[in-house]
């Protein structure tokens, strides 16, 4: 038997037809596997920068089946969504594979006074105005990203998101110490980086272990707990940039292809780090 939607997912979805700029293309659907209900719906802007953001998107609602309760999540269509990660953005990946949005939820909440727009600042709690509140912000969001000016001086520094991995973790460890031995004049740019492996159930723990510098001396060194000795080492490289790279819209470099043009604009020469690290591995392994 269907899973019909509830009356406040009606009442919520009703409001939709009173934006003039969102197209509805689906009544409420459920998705056994997400455990959400979902409606797919177009928004159509006078965009400012059509190769940034097209006049036309596709979107998709999400809503636990608690609504009103519970977060109301909009994410880009995999087909006619945008592709590019921009702040105030997850990650826009692909996602799973047999999903119809991709993974780049729009963070909403954000003041948009800082823009000096008008609409609601506090989100709703009532079921009638929580899904034309998103919506109405959606649009916002996608007039100023097509204007390249979702970020303003005076706002709060906000670093790119980043992909979850499925199976695995990465995680690190910065003291005020530490980050002081980076700020050295006679500190490594670059160098081998032991990393260190643990499992913890269908999940794979990643931690940065030591940082070699350039002579294969230690240069940092995390002192983990006694969950981290079960550990299996993995070898890699590391590299000290003195800016953040960040790729326009709003995301990092995901491989050394892309990281390579931001290494030169900071003169930190490539083929050290590898040559190094290359005779390291002969020699340790």
């Amino acid at each position: 038997m269907d899973r019909e939607p509830s009356s406040e997912l009606l009442v919520g979805r009703r409001q939709i037809d009173g934006i003039p700029e969102a197209t509805l293309f689906e009544d409420w659907k459920w998705s056994p596997e997400k455990k959400r209900w979902y409606i797919k719906f177009s928004l159509t802007i006078g965009t400012f920068d059509p190769e940034l953001i097209p006049n036309v998107t596709f979107w998709y609602l999400v809503v636990p089946s608690s609504y009103p309760e519970g977060k109301v999540k909009v994410y880009p269509a995999k087909d006619g969504g945008i592709t590019e990660t921009f702040s105030h953005q997850s990650y826009n990946g692909e996602g799973e594979a047999d999903s119809l949005w991709r993974t780049g939820d729009l963070c909403l909440q954000f003041p948009l006074s800082i823009l000096h727009h008008s609409q609601m600042e506090t989100e709703p709690t009532q079921a009638h105005l929580r899904i034309v509140w998103h919506i109405q912000r959606a649009i916002e969001w996608l007039i100023e990203a097509s204007k390249d000016n979702l970020i303003r001086n005076g706002e709060r520094f906000e670093l790119p998101d980043v992909p979850n991995g499925e199976d695995y973790q990465f995680v690190f460890v910065e003291s005020p110490e530490s980050y002081g031995k980076w700020q050295d004049f006679d500190a490594p740019h670059f160098g081998l980086l032991e990393v260190g492996e643990v499992s913890k159930g269908n999940q794979k723990i990643l931690f940065a272990d030591t940082f070699h510098g350039r002579d294969e001396a230690i240069f940092q060194k995390t002192i983990w707990g006694e969950a981290f000795d079960s550990r299996r080492e993995i070898a890699g490289i590391w590299t000290f940039l003195s800016q953040s790279v960040i790729e326009k819209p709003w995301s990092f470099p995901i491989n050394w292809g892309r990281l390579f043009p931001y290494m030169v604009q900071q003169d930190v020469t490539v083929k050290p780090i590898f040559t190094t690290s290359i005779d390291f591995f002969s020699i340790a392994h």
